[in-house]
């Protein structure tokens, strides 16, 4: 055999490699739309339970102090052209609209690309309330903007001839990679921490009241089962790099143990839309053989072939004979350098995480830009240390007949250690912002300001002056003895504050 056919032979065997590794089967990438659109649907609906408090002019954060703190994030969110309730509706509505054009696969592309700059908006209105699932979905709905993700299963679909079978380009490969640097960074981060080594930070993790919910409070008592998921957990991290080399049921096997894990989170974790976005992110890993036990089930071959004729009534009332890359009639077509550009980038968000975790030098003339910017996003994931307190907090406040209230929680004031701390908070971002606001002291008056106008806004009885304490405690100790008194702020409403 000659030099050039083993040339031929090796380059094809890499191909093939390549493309079982770093590609993604079209109903997989079908599947990962319709989710992706799913859980952008699911983390604006959540988001209206705290829609005043976090997106309006009277709630914590007007446009004039976001400004001040980040006045270059404030500038780039369409969020902040007004604060009045109606416009947040307003774009609450055309992003649930474009939400449900992903998930229908409606000019997909288009679609993604909107929601993800309407995503990008929402989240530069109120960084304060923002947590690592926020920042996982950003990335996904980025690559998914290069992604061909109306291939299958899809309104955009049925105007094209035969899809393709699978997608090998460099955003299949960014995607898949991108996930793998949230579990590896974490996985440097937990192997760091010596709570970790220890075998005992998940019991530490489940000792914080404020996190556990549902199914939680059970495992607290269960301390072997918990020391088993610190080891577990710390093994698939290490283990992550395997969701790209193993291929077929080894892989599969290796995603359900990732979503297995995830899912636990859900049941047990107040972590707002960490885990499900998580799980998402999982998705793209699937192989073709997934789709292929499907295809020879006759009962969901029976549902396919009827949600074909809706699909068909779909495709022929919305797209009227236009593209994708189409806005009412009038072609949009990519330039090939998009096609470039997932490469590009690629290089730069590896070349970023190593040097945040030290294993590349920093240049010197970014090192402050750099470590600034990665400190608010990296994966910690509770690594590397653990908390080791928890937290709740009473905002004992004066009305004008002399009555003390809680103005936080709306109630008679409870020193004591709430039964459950996770109860004590609306939402997950409610208590993100809380720990932030404990930490920086220029967001204290501010969220005085906001208990006053609320609590006037909607009692005779108004409030004349307000305070706000945080509460804490160690881990593992509900004794009133232990808890630690902080006071945040103390305000006269109508005023500015008079102690901080």
């Amino acid at each position: 055999m000659s030099d050039a056919q083993f040339t031929n032979i090796d380059s094809s065997s890499m191909q093939s490699i390549l493309r079982q590794r770093l590609g993604i089967d079209a109903r997989t990438l079908a599947a990962f739309r319709i989710s992706l659109g799913l859980v952008l649907i699911v983390d604006l609906l959540l988001r209206t339970r705290n829609l005043r408090m976090f997106y309006t002019e009277d709630g914590v954060l007007p446009v004039s102090l976001l400004a001040e703190q980040s006045p270059m994030v404030a500038r780039v969110s369409l969020h902040t052209l007004s604060g009045e309730m109606w416009f947040q509706i307003f774009l609450f509505l055309i992003a649930l609209t474009f939400a449900l054009a992903v998930t229908i696969g409606y000019k997909t592309r288009i679609a993604t690309g909107i929601s993800l700059i309407l995503l990008l908006s929402l989240h530069a209105r109120n960084p304060y309330v923002l947590s690592g699932g926020d920042a996982l979905l950003q990335h996904l709905l980025f690559w998914s903007v290069f992604l061909p993700l109306g291939e299958r299963w899809s309104i955009d679909a049925h105007r094209r001839g035969a899809p393709r079978e699978q997608i090998v380009t460099a955003a299949s490969a960014a995607l898949l990679i991108q996930v793998l640097l949230v579990y590896g960074v974490n996985a440097v981060l937990k192997l760091r921490g010596e709570r970790w080594m220890a075998g005992d930070a998940v019991t530490s993790i489940f000792a914080l009241d404020q996190f556990i919910v549902l199914l939680g409070p059970h495992l607290q008592e269960l301390p072997v089962i918990l020391e088993i998921a610190n080891w577990l957990w710390i093994g698939l991290l290490v283990a992550s790099p395997l969701l790209i080399l193993l291929t077929g049921r080894l892989r599969i096997i290796l995603v359900g143990a990732f979503g297995a894990m995830h899912f636990g989170m859900l049941l047990t974790m107040h972590l707002g839309i960490f885990p499900l976005v998580s799980i998402i992110a999982l998705i793209p890993f699937l192989p073709s053989d997934v789709w292929n036990t499907f295809d020879r089930n006759p009962l969901l071959n029976r549902i396919k072939l009827a949600v074909i004729p809706f699909q068909t009534f779909l495709s022929g009332k919305l797209l009227l004979g236009s593209s994708e890359n189409s806005f009412f009639g009038v072609e949009w077509s990519p330039v090939r350098l998009i096609q470039i550009i997932p490469a590009v980038l690629l290089v730069g968000v590896i070349l970023f995480n190593a040097i945040a975790l030290g294993f590349a030098p920093v240049p010197a003339q970014a090192d402050e830009t750099l470590s600034g910017a990665y400190s608010d996003s990296r994966w910690t994931m509770f690594a590397p240390y653990p908390p080791t307190e928890d937290r709740w907090y009473v905002a004992p406040s004066k009305t004008e007949s002399t009555n003390q209230v809680d103005a936080f929680h709306r109630s008679e004031i409870q020193w004591e250690h709430p039964n459950n701390i996770a109860a004590t908070y609306s939402s997950a971002r409610e208590r993100k912002y809380m720990s932030n606001m404990r930490h920086d002291e220029d967001l204290r008056p501010s969220f005085a300001r906001y208990l006053c106008e609320r609590w006037n806004r909607n009692h005779e009885d108004e409030l004349q002056t307000v305070s706000v304490y945080a509460l804490e405690t160690p881990t593992q100790t509900a004794s009133d003895s232990a808890q630690e008194r902080v006071k945040l702020v103390e305000q006269s409403c109508g005023t500015s504050a008079m102690q901080t």
